[in-house]
């Protein structure tokens, strides 16, 4: 039992002292104010990245959605009901994961933002830190 109890108390020490260590790291780097551009580009590199994913995920669940809602037509469902078939369709049609798997390709992969963001920045002269002024 003695055993035991030391070695939570090392892994308590340990962990502290990590902690202690990551915090001091975060307030260091908390003198970077972030460029108006900066920001700006982060926002305009996020949108960019994500959008062959967002366009053909969108696309596979309106080619379901339109699919579906001629079959309800040719099946005649949709005649006495307000709304028609592209209301039924509307309810009945659920999104699985299967229907968009194909767009898996188009999703950005990790540190791809960060990679992205650096070219950009890179290329239109972009400073992420504005310059620290000397208090007077």
């Amino acid at each position: 039992m003695p055993l035991c109890r030391g070695v939570h108390i090392i892994r308590y020490v340990f962990m502290r002292t990590i902690l202690i260590l990551v915090l001091l790291a975060t307030f260091s780097s908390a003198a970077c104010e972030l460029t108006v551009e900066y920001r700006k580009a982060r926002i305009k590199v996020r949108a960019d990245i994500h959008q062959e994913y967002r366009n053909c995920d969108k696309a596979a669940k309106s080619d379901a959605y339109y699919k579906a809602v001629s079959i309800c037509k040719a099946e005649g469902r949709g005649k006495n009901i307000a709304g028609g078939c592209f209301h039924i369709v509307g309810y009945e049609l659920v999104t699985t994961k299967e229907l968009t798997a194909h767009c898996e390709i188009f999703k950005p992969k990790n540190g791809d933002l960060d990679r992205y963001l650096e070219y950009y920045m890179e290329e239109n002269s972009i400073q992420k830190c504005k310059p620290i002024e000397p208090k007077t």
